[in-house]
């Protein structure tokens, strides 16, 4: 199996229209402080092939350093909280996941498809 990646840096927020979002599968979105297992994607890549109505796939949240101090404690407890029991609720009623901001990957199906913009004649 081979993944493609098509790192994107700016100080700008969005996706730049001409991005070439139509050549790949599916994006994956990380911010920059973001640590990632090497088996991520591969994994990841797995959950649409047994779930092929997936669009979106949602990757566990986590804090890196829960023990740090107060504050990385409560970033810690509210998403384990969220992933426990919000997230695994809505799983058990088949409701889709709430995305967070970091670690989702989305499939074709939902890829704004963007177009070179002509240049006038």
């Amino acid at each position: 199996m081979t993944h493609s990646i098509l790192e994107r840096r700016t100080t700008s927020a969005g996706l730049s229209p001409r991005s070439p979002l139509a050549f790949y599968d599916a994006i994956a979105l990380f911010d920059a402080d973001n640590l990632v297992h090497s088996e991520f994607l591969a994994r990841m890549n797995d959950y649409p092939k047994v779930h092929e109505d997936a669009e979106v796939v949602q990757g566990y949240l986590e804090t890196k350093n829960p023990d740090h101090s107060w504050l990385t404690r409560m970033y810690a407890l509210a998403y384990w909280y969220a992933n426990r029991f919000w997230q695994l609720a809505r799983a058990n009623w088949g409701l889709s996941a709430t995305l967070g901001g970091t670690g989702p990957i989305y499939g074709r199906p939902v890829l704004p498809v963007w177009v070179e913009p002509e240049k006038p004649h």
